[in-house]
């Protein structure tokens, strides 16, 4: 569903070409951030679905055009390299380490009276993840603008 929406929301607003797509990407991504943000903190299972459903959703939205902006900064002989390694480097530093890290967080309170303090210390230790991921697509869109001026 977010790479249906995001898809027809980039290719409405002119593709991923047009110079304000990046800056939606800011906002979608910013927006991430507020779905993310109260996960770990939150003891009402319905917000808690909603927000974790909705943190997909623009994930998924905000994935390909992220992946068209980067190619297209790429000479096009190198662009299914630079693809491939894309991808590579998303999986491995994105999807590989979050199993790992939540359950190596989550252990600690194994047997221990904060079993409940553990676990919601391993989603925040997920959740994380998307500061950095909005930190770095800020720091791309000044750096575009700045190469720009």
């Amino acid at each position: 569903m977010g790479i249906i929406a995001g898809g027809s929301f980039f290719t409405a607003i002119g593709g991923y070409n047009n110079p304000r797509a990046f800056k939606w990407c800011m906002i979608i991504g910013s927006s991430a951030l507020a779905f993310a943000a109260p996960i770990p903190f939150s003891d009402i299972k319905w917000l808690t679905y909603c927000c974790t459903w909705m943190l997909l959703f623009v994930g998924a939205a905000i994935l390909p055009p992220m992946t068209g902006i980067m190619l297209n900064g790429v000479i096009e002989s190198r662009r299914p390299a630079a693809n491939s390694l894309a991808t590579f480097i998303y999986n491995l530093a994105g999807y590989f380490p979050a199993p790992f890290l939540y359950g190596a967080v989550a252990e600690k309170g194994n047997g221990t009276e904060d079993e409940i303090y553990w676990s919601r210390a391993a989603m925040g230790t997920l959740m994380t993840w998307t500061i950095i991921v909005s930190v770095f697509i800020v720091a791309a869109y000044f750096d575009l603008n700045s190469k720009e001026n």
